[in-house]
């Protein structure tokens, strides 16, 4: 960009179950998805709670104003408006991370969990794309969270 605005380079979004913060400041990912989310099954009505850590470099100091863009198989987005807070630059190679938890995902079929990110009003930048599979002869969730109980699972 030829601009002087403050900017990252998003590197990649790390799906969770959940994500805790230590006393000292680590953070702990708990249940990550690598490759797919597989379901026992899936109800017409269900969904699940995630979490996203987006990892990135800093290019500029400022701040950065971002979305973050969730679909999930049903094709209904959840965007998330946040600003970065970049206070020094990195070395080249240096990754930070931002972590979102509690979002709400509806799934009522197979399909792809597309996770995309953009600063300022730039086009959108594919993160992650991870396939939502049914297989009742794998581990996984049985059945989800009801797509009704969602927003009460979840903390904003």
């Amino acid at each position: 960009m030829s601009d002087t605005k403050p900017r990252v380079r998003f590197i990649t979004a790390i799906v969770a179950d959940d994500i805790r913060r230590e006393a000292s400041g680590k953070e702990i990912l708990v249940g990550v998805y690598t490759t797919r989310i597989i379901l026992g099954r899936i109800n017409p009505d269900g969904g699940m709670v995630i979490a996203i850590s987006l990892m990135f470099e800093a290019l500029g100091v400022g701040d950065v104003p971002m979305q973050l863009r969730v679909t999930g198989p049903s094709g209904s987005p959840l965007v998330i408006n946040g600003t970065l807070h970049s206070r020094e630059l990195n070395a080249p190679g240096e990754v930070n991370a931002v972590s979102i938890t509690h979002l709400p995902l509806p799934i009522q079929a197979e399909g792809n969990v597309v996770i995309e990110v953009r600063q300022y009003d730039e086009d959108w930048q594919p993160l992650r794309v991870l396939p939502v599979v049914v297989n009742p002869n794998e581990p996984g969730l049985s059945a989800g969270i009801p797509s009704r109980l969602l927003k009460k699972a979840c903390r904003f």
